[in-house]
C-alpha cells in the first residue's frame, strides 16, 4: 500500500495548472479512498509529497492511523480492552474495570474519543479522586488504591497506543505510600490455627483425615510462601518427595513461568500421608 499525488482535472482545466490544488491521496488499510488538499503551485506540491512519503511509510510499517481509530470512544475501547484481557486472572480483570470504570465516570468520558487523553486528563483524575471516600467511614482514598487505579488505567492506554486509539500514552505520576511494617503470623496464632484444625470435617473421602489436609496446607502455605491457588494447584508429577523437590508451574503463579523449589522436611512430613491416586496433592472436595 502507497500513497500518491495529483492534481484534479477538473480544477487544472478550470483554474489551470499553476492555480489548481496539489492532492496527496491514498487507500486506508479497509479500503476507504483519502485524499488531502495541500494548496496550488510548487510549494503545494512538495508538501503533498511530504505527506505522501509520511503516510506511504506508515501503511508499509503497519502504523497509519485512521480517523475512525482516532474517534474510538472510551466506552467502546473499555469494552474491547475487557475482551482483549480477558483470559487473564480473574481478579485482574475485575480490578481493571473497575479502575478503568472510575477513571471514566470521574472525567465524564461517556462518549468521548479516547484519542483525545492526555496528561492533564490523568493529573485530574488524581485531583478528583483522591478526595473521594476510602473504605473507612470518614477517611479519604487511600493512596495504594489510587496507584492501582492508575496501573490499571496506564495498563490500559498503554494498548490504546498500540492499537493507534491514542497517538502517544499520557505521564502518569504515582503517589507516594505510606510505607507500613509487615504483618506476618505471629508463632503463637498459628499454633491455635494449627490446633484448630481438629475439629475440620472437610475435605471427606481422602487417605487421611480433614485435620491432616488442612494441617499439610496451612504449613505449607507458611513454609513456602506460595499464594493459596498454587498450593491448590499443586500435582503430585510436580513433587518429589524423596528430592524434597516441588515445581510451581507458570499457569498457577504470579510470575508466570516454572519455578522449582525445595521442600523443607516439615512440610514434607505433613504432605506425604496425603497421597493418593488423586492427581493434585491438595484435592479440594466439597462434600
Amino acid at each position: 500500500m502507497s500513497a500518491w499525488v495529483k492534481q484534479d482535472s477538473k480544477q487544472v482545466k478550470k483554474r489551470g495548472k499553476n492555480k489548481a490544488s496539489w492532492y496527496c491521496e491514498w487507500n486506508e488499510p479497509d479500503g476507504t479512498r483519502r485524499n488531502k488538499s495541500c494548496g496550488p503551485g510548487r510549494e503545494g506540491k512538495r508538501i503533498a509529497n511530504q505527506l505522501k512519503e509520511k503516510i506511504s511509510a506508515q501503511l508499509s510499517l503497519g502504523t497509519y492511523v485512521s480517523d475512525k481509530q482516532k474517534s474510538t470512544t472510551w466506552d467502546d475501547f473499555v469494552a474491547e480492552y475487557l475482551r482483549h484481557i480477558s483470559n487473564r486472572a480473574a481478579n485482574t480483570v475485575v480490578e481493571s474495570r473497575a479502575s478503568l470504570n472510575h477513571f471514566g465516570r470521574v472525567l465524564n468520558l461517556n462518549g468521548k474519543p479516547v484519542g483525545s487523553l492526555a496528561t492533564k486528563h490523568v493529573d485530574t483524575f488524581k485531583d478528583e479522586r483522591r478526595q473521594e471516600r476510602g473504605k473507612k467511614p470518614g477517611s479519604k482514598l487511600s493512596p495504594a488504591t489510587l496507584n492501582k487505579d492508575l496501573r490499571n488505567v496506564k495498563a490500559a492506554l498503554n494498548v490504546a497506543a498500540e492499537w493507534g486509539y491514542l497517538e502517544s500514552v499520557p505521564k502518569f505520576k504515582t503517589e507516594r505510600e505510606p510505607k507500613h511494617l509487615p504483618r506476618y503470623v505471629t508463632p503463637e496464632h498459628f499454633t491455635d490455627i494449627y490446633k484448630a484444625c481438629e475439629v475440620a470435617t472437610f475435605p471427606t473421602e481422602l487417605p487421611c483425615s480433614p485435620s491432616d489436609w488442612w494441617r499439610a496446607l496451612l504449613v505449607t502455605l507458611q513454609m513456602t510462601g506460595w499464594r493459596i491457588g498454587e498450593v491448590l494447584a499443586l500435582e503430585w508429577d510436580d513433587v518429589n518427595l524423596d528430592t524434597g523437590m516441588a515445581i510451581t508451574r507458570a499457569s498457577d503463579n504470579k510470575g508466570k513461568r516454572d519455578e522449582i523449589v525445595r521442600l523443607h522436611q516439615t512440610v514434607i512430613d505433613h504432605i506425604e500421608p496425603l497421597r493418593t491416586f488423586h492427581p493434585n496433592v491438595f484435592p479440594w472436595e466439597h462434600n
